[in-house]
C-alpha cells in the first residue's frame, strides 16, 4: 500500500515520454497499478504512462478526500478500477486472441 501512495508523490500529471525515464516509468505503473507481467509486457510506453497519469489522479482524489488510511480498498485496486479496461494477447495456433477485461 505505501508503494503506491509514495509513488503518487512523484507523479506529476504533466510527465511525457519525452520528459520521463523508461525505468521510472516502469516503477511508477507497477507500483500504482500491479499488473501481472503477462499483461503489462504487452503495452507500449505511451498506454503505460496515460494508464499513470488516470490511475494516480483518481487515486489522489480518493486520498484528498478521504485520506491516505481512510481509502476503501488498496491503492491498486482503486487505480485498476479507474482505468477499467485492460487487454493482453494469448497465441493460439497461428493466431493471437485478443482477451479484454473490464
Amino acid at each position: 500500500m505505501s508503494d503506491a501512495l509514495e509513488v503518487l508523490k512523484e507523479v506529476k500529471a504533466t510527465a511525457t515520454l519525452q520528459t520521463l525515464h523508461p525505468l521510472k516509468l516502469d516503477r511508477w505503473h507497477r507500483a500504482l497499478l500491479g499488473l501481472p507481467d503477462a499483461i503489462y509486457m504487452q503495452y507500449g510506453a505511451q498506454q503505460l504512462l496515460q494508464q499513470v497519469l488516470t490511475a494516480a489522479g483518481a487515486l489522489r482524489g480518493m486520498v484528498d478526500l478521504l485520506g491516505p488510511s481512510g481509502l476503501p480498498v488498496a491503492p491498486q485496486e482503486l487505480c485498476q478500477r479507474q482505468v477499467q479496461t485492460f487487454r493482453w494477447f494469448v497465441p493460439m495456433g497461428n493466431h493471437l486472441v485478443q482477451f479484454q477485461s473490464f
